[in-house]
């Protein structure tokens, strides 16, 4: 009986070693052949081959559900095609796997921004909260985005103040004085509007939107001398009707055509400095 039990005992060590050495194997198998398909999903991506690099990706998704990596990179995929619809449903199909480690939080951070870039706003503004990575980095560029959402939330207080942080961090960031004079406008803040668009001037004069946007706000408080050089600098680097007009109207109010000879002079001075600066640039970084 007791030679009985120990043959027994040996035929279920047997087992277990046989099942845990097909176990090992096999992992290493499956191992080999992830390593396989997402060596082949980055060669697809890297030669242009989209539709392959996607199909191998989900491939890989469905292999390894937990793999954050191959969530990102079809995530990236979906987004250098702009199908932020599909880039946000595969990081939603992500979130419903459970808690995001904290290794991994910045995927908030990149869903946060495919939803602001879908039009989902407070979504947007919910997932970069949940982000306390995005909250301590606190750069121009979180700011900004930040600043984003919280306009087209229409929350102007709060867009503000990241538009002054991003400002702080950078003061040469052309986009963001930009976004800044147009949340204070939208306040009712108008002198501090203009200060904040005569500063996107200051950091990049090409954008010749703000000059247009500071003439229709320079006539609105009647300075029309301010009004008429912002509108001629716009009309001499854009042709735009409604501004033509405003410009003729002035003129009219005026009965006569303000030093536009010497400004559209000085105009073309500025804009043959910036080409030939540009021109130098490029040149250096040749």
């Amino acid at each position: 009986m007791l030679k009985y039990k120990r043959v027994l005992y040996l035929i279920l060590v047997i087992v277990i070693l046989s099942a845990l050495i097909f176990s090992g194997t096999q992992n290493i198998l499956e191992g080999r052949e992830g390593r396989q398909l997402y060596d082949h999903a980055l060669k697809a991506y890297y030669s242009g081959d989209y539709t392959r690099a996607e199909a191998l990706y989900r491939e890989l998704i469905e292999k390894e559900p937990g793999n954050f990596e191959n969530y990102r990179n079809l995530f990236a995929l979906y987004g250098e095609q702009g199908r932020m619809d599909e880039a946000v449903r595969l990081y939603q199909r992500l979130l419903l796997h459970g808690k995001i480690p904290d290794a991994e939080r910045d995927i908030l951070i990149e869903l946060g921004w495919a939803y602001y870039l879908t039009g989902n706003y407070k979504e947007a503004e919910k997932m970069l909260s949940m982000a306390d990575e995005y909250k301590s980095l606190a750069g121009r560029i979180e700011n900004h985005r930040m600043g984003l959402i919280y306009y087209r939330l229409e929350d102007y207080s709060q867009a503000a103040d990241f538009f002054r942080k991003a400002v702080e961090k950078d003061p040469d960031f052309a986009s963001a004085h930009l976004k800044l004079g147009k949340t204070l406008k939208a306040k009712g803040e108008i002198d501090a509007a203009v200060d904040s668009f005569n500063r996107t001037l200051t950091a990049d004069s090409s954008f010749v939107k703000v000059h247009r946007i500071l003439g229709a706000l320079y006539y609105s408080l009647g300075d029309l001398d301010s009004a008429y050089q912002c509108l001629l600098r716009a009309l001499l680097i854009r042709e735009d009707p409604e501004m033509q007009k405003m410009l003729e109207e002035i003129e009219e109010r005026y009965g006569i055509k303000i030093h536009r000879r010497s400004l559209e002079k000085a105009v073309r001075r500025l804009e043959k400095k910036r080409a030939q600066k540009i021109q130098a640039k490029d040149q250096d970084g040749q």
